[in-house]
C-alpha cells in the first residue's frame, strides 16, 4: 500500500519511510486487572510496539492530533482545577460526572473516520503539506481493517471498535467523542451550565439531580455506538473526578482511591537522586495544584507521612517542599529560570546510560563539563522477573515482508474468562 502511494506520487520519500517498520513484530493482547473495581476485570490491551503498522499508526495519529483538540478536552487534573474555579455557578450547583463505557472497544472508528474527512474538507489549511484527505482516509481505512492481534498462539481479528494501544485509535475515539458531546450541548434544550471531558470521563454542572439525569438520556439518545453513564455525588456531598475531590462547599482536595497503597519509590532503591526527589517533588506540586486553601495543609501533612513511610530522610522532604512552595509563592522567577534551563538543555547533546550506584555520578559530572546530559536507563527489576503479562513469540516471530495475517474470517476474540474482553475497555 505505501509503496503503491510512494510510486503514485501521493506520499513523500521522507513519509515513505516514517511509515514504514521494516523489522516488525505482531501485535500481542495481554491483560491489565482493574483491582480498583469489585471483581478485577481485565482490560485488555495490545502490545502495539515494533509492529507492522505502529509507525503507519504513529504517522496518522500526528495528522490527527489538531483535529482532536477542543474546548471540551481537559490537559490535566490542573487543567481542571482553574475552569472548574473559573466556572462555579451558585444556578448550576450540583455536579455529576459522567463515563463512557468502554470507549476504545465499543467507538464506531468509521463514523470518526468520516468526521476526519468533513474536517479536513473544510479546513484544508489543517492538512498535512503534500498530503490529500483521500490519502489520509485510505491510510486509515487500511489501519482499521487490518486490526489483527495474537493471543495464546492463536490470529484474531478485532473487528469492531479499536485497538486499545494504537496512538491512532486514541486520536480517532477523541474526535468522535467531542463530536457526540459538542452536538448534545448546542442541541439539548437545557444543557449543563458546564462540561468538559478528560478521555472517557466527563464532568457537568446542573441545577439538580434530575437535570443531571435528563442531560445524561439526550446525550446516549444522539449515539449508538457510545453508551454513558452518570455517577452523583456521595452521601457526604462529595464527588470525585480524575484525582481531585469536589467537596460540597465546592473547595477541592486530592481524592485518592481506596485501593491506594501510598506506595512510592523507596528512598533505599538503587536509583537515581533525581528520581527519588521527585516522587516528593511530584506529591508536593500536585497539592498545590489541585488543593483550596483550606485543604492544602492536611494535604502537604499526608505528603510528609507518605514519604517518610517510604523511607525517604525527614530534612530532604522539608528541603524539596519548601522549594516547591517558593516556585507558587514567586512563579515568574522560577518560570524564567526554567525558559532558560530548556533552551540550554536543547543544545547539549544526550546519552542514555545504564545506572550504577557509585559510578553513575561521577561519569555525568565529567560528562556535564562537555556539555553532554546524561539520562539513565533502568535496570531488570524483580517485576520484570516475576511477571509475565504476555505470551513468549517464537525465535522466527519476526514478519517478513512475505509474511500474511490470516483471512478475515477469523473467529471473534475471545479471552479465557467470564465476561467477553471487549466489555472491559
Amino acid at each position: 500500500v505505501l509503496k503503491k502511494l510512494h510510486t503514485d506520487k501521493k506520499i513523500t520519500t521522507d513519509l515513505y519511510h516514517k511509515m514504514r517498520n521494516l523489522h516488525p513484530r505482531w501485535p500481542q493482547l495481554y491483560g491489565q486487572p482493574k483491582i480498583h473495581k469489585p471483581g478485577a476485570p481485565i482490560r485488555p490491551v495490545v502490545s502495539f510496539y515494533n509492529t507492522p503498522l505502529q509507525a503507519l499508526h504513529k504517522v496518522l495519529a500526528s495528522f490527527l492530533k489538531p483535529l482532536a483538540q477542543n474546548p471540551l478536552r481537559l490537559k490535566d487534573s490542573s487543567d481542571f482545577k482553574h475552569r472548574f474555579d473559573s466556572s462555579l455557578n451558585p444556578s448550576f450547583h450540583y455536579h455529576a460526572s459522567l463515563d463512557v463505557q468502554s470507549l476504545y472497544t465499543s467507538c464506531d472508528m468509521r463514523l470518526a473516520l468520516k468526521t476526519v474527512i468533513s474536517s479536513f474538507e473544510q479546513n484544508p489549511s489543517r492538512l498535512p503539506s503534500n498530503v490529500t484527505t483521500t490519502t489520509i482516509g485510505s491510510l486509515i481505512n487500511f489501519c482499521l481493517d487490518n486490526s489483527y492481534l495474537e493471543f495464546n498462539g492463536s490470529f484474531y481479528s478485532q473487528d469492531e471498535g479499536g485497538t486499545m494501544g494504537s496512538p491512532l485509535i486514541v486520536e480517532l475515539a477523541e474526535i468522535r467523542l467531542a463530536e457526540i458531546e459538542t452536538l448534545a450541548l448546542s442541541s439539548c434544550p437545557d444543557p449543563p451550565n458546564t462540561y468538559s471531558h478528560f478521555v472517557d470521563d466527563g464532568l457537568g454542572s446542573f441545577r439538580d439531580r434530575n437535570h443531571a439525569e435528563s442531560f445524561l438520556t439526550f446525550l446516549n439518545s444522539l449515539t449508538e455506538d457510545l453508551n454513558f453513564t452518570q455517577e452523583h455525588p456521595s452521601t457526604d456531598g462529595t464527588i470525585p473526578f480524575l484525582d481531585v475531590l469536589i467537596h460540597p462547599d465546592k473547595s477541592t482536595s486530592v481524592y485518592r482511591k481506596p485501593t491506594h497503597t501510598n506506595l512510592y519509590t523507596k528512598y533505599s532503591s538503587c536509583t537515581t537522586n533525581s528520581s527519588k526527589n521527585a516522587v516528593i517533588r511530584s506529591l508536593t506540586r500536585r497539592a498545590h495544584n489541585i488543593c483550596s486553601p483550606q485543604h492544602l495543609d492536611d494535604e502537604l501533612q499526608t505528603v510528609r507521612h507518605v514519604c517518610l513511610q517510604n523511607g525517604f530522610p525527614p530534612h530532604r522532604i522539608t528541603t524539596i517542599m519548601d522549594e516547591v512552595q517558593r516556585k507558587f509563592t514567586n512563579p515568574s522567577r522560577h518560570q524564567s529560570l526554567a525558559s532558560f534551563n530548556r533552551q540550554t538543555r536543547e543544545h547539549a547533546l544526550s546519552v542514555s546510560l545504564p545506572f550504577h550506584p557509585s559510578l553513575s555520578k561521577p561519569i555525568s559530572k565529567i560528562l556535564g563539563q562537555h556539555d553532554i546530559k546524561v539520562t539513565h536507563s533502568s535496570a531488570t527489576t524483580l517485576r520484570n522477573l516475576l511477571t509475565k503479562t504476555k505470551t513468549t513469540p517464537p525465535l522466527n516471530s519476526l514478519l517478513t515482508p512475505s509474511t500474511r495475517y490470516p483471512a478475515h474470517n477469523v473467529p471473534p476474540s475471545t479471552l479465557d474468562r467470564p465476561t467477553d474482553p471487549s466489555s472491559n475497555e
